[in-house]
Formats: structure tokens, sequence, C-alpha cells
């Protein structure tokens, strides 16, 4: 069952296009993808959120199609991107074919279940992409990195594994925008000392370097 409440509020994706459009986070992180997929591959992205990397993808020529659950990315994305790109849909009830699987900062593989699911579904390869928090203080998740490890390794699946750190910092109006950020980010009202920006809008930025672990999932070859 999904939550009737969309995780992608309004304020969640102003925050998150400013950083975007003030950081190469998506490019790099689309550089590295691109690495591992071709032109001829049909492409899925499930959870793909705003679809930045789906848009970064598609105007490069990639065929990519990205599912989401939240009406409100679904709407701000193919707003910005300029065309209906992103399409609605549960990640478990994904019926068309692939020959690669996307899943960015998306969905859980630490138990055998859900990995032999995403696993099911491409025909050449999952890439699993993981933020492993550890870089960030005020984080309260898990750094998940080591119980994906443990699990392919106990399935003996064959994959590839790249750890990457790219900074996504947060630009800021001021220390009570701040302050929201970090309530709706980290559940925490204290900040961190924030450095100056030379941006006159948004004259603060809280420095966000993203320590990312990449898996490379292969299927047998037939």
């Amino acid at each position: 069952m999904h939550s009737e409440i969309d995780w992608w509020d309004e304020e969640r994706i102003m925050f998150y296009e400013r950083a975007s459009s003030f950081s190469s986070f998506h490019r790099e992180l689309g550089k590295l993808i691109e690495k591992e997929i071709s032109k001829s591959d049909k492409i899925i992205e499930l959870g793909s959120g705003l679809g930045y990397l789906a848009q970064i993808l598609d105007e490069k020529g990639y065929d990519i199609t990205p599912y989401d659950i939240s009406n409100n990315a679904i709407r701000e994305g193919n707003k910005r991107i300029g065309k209906p790109l992103i399409r609605r849909g549960d990640a478990y009830a994904i019926n068309t074919e692939c020959s690669v699987l996307l899943m960015i900062f998306f969905g859980k593989i630490r138990k055998k279940n859900d990995l032999d699911y995403f696993y099911s579904i491409p025909r050449k390869k999952l890439i699993y992409i993981i933020s492993r928090h550890k870089a960030n203080p005020f984080s309260q998740k898990k750094d998940e990195r080591n119980d994906v490890i443990a699990l392919l390794n106990k399935e003996g699946m064959n994959y590839r594994l790249i750890d990457v750190s790219i900074p996504f910092d947060q630009p800021l109006r001021n220390e009570d925008e701040a302050r929201r950020f970090f309530l709706l980010s980290y559940k925490n009202m204290e900040i961190p000392p924030l450095e100056k920006s030379d941006n006159e809008n948004y004259p603060v930025i809280f420095r966000n370097n993203k320590e990312i672990s990449i898996f490379i999932i292969e299927k047998e070859k037939i």
C-alpha cells in the first residue's frame, strides 16, 4: 500500500531543483551511468522522482522510460523537461520489458525477495545506486552498502561496485531557510556552520558531499 501523502511536496521540490541547478551532480552521475549503457539498450528507471537523470539520458539519445508514483514529481518533472517523459507506475507492477533497469536512490535490495524481483526485470543488467549518508552527520539513514554486498555475495551475483563522491550543495537564502531545509530533510532543527557564497540571491550554502555506491549487477549471457 502506498501512502496517500505525496513525499514530493512543494518545498522538497523547490530545494531539490535549486540544488540541482547550482551543481553538476546529475551531469556527473549521468556520465558514470553512460559508461554502463548503450544507445541500443531499452532502459527503464524506477522511482525517477523529478526525472533529472532520465532527462539527461533522453536528451543524449538513450531509449529510457522513467516511472514514478508521485503525481507532484511527474507533473513538475515533465514541466521542466518540456514533454511527458515521466510516466506514473508502481515499481512492483511494471510489465514493460527492458534490457537495463535503473534504480537511483530508490528501492531496497537488502532482502532476497526484493533482489529476486528487481533482478528478474531486465535482460542485461540492473544498475542500483545508493547514497551512503555517512558524509552527512545529520542524516539518520543507515548506510546499506555492506548489507547489499553481503546479499549479492551470498546469492552468487555477478556484479561490480563503484564508490564515488559527488558534491550536491544546497544554496540557501538565510539561516531561517536553512532550518526549514534541515527539518524537512533530516528532521533536525540544528544547522551546521554554513559557508558564504557569491550569489546575492542565495548568500549561504550547505556543503553536501554525497558518497555514492553504484552496483552494476550483470545478468548471465543467454
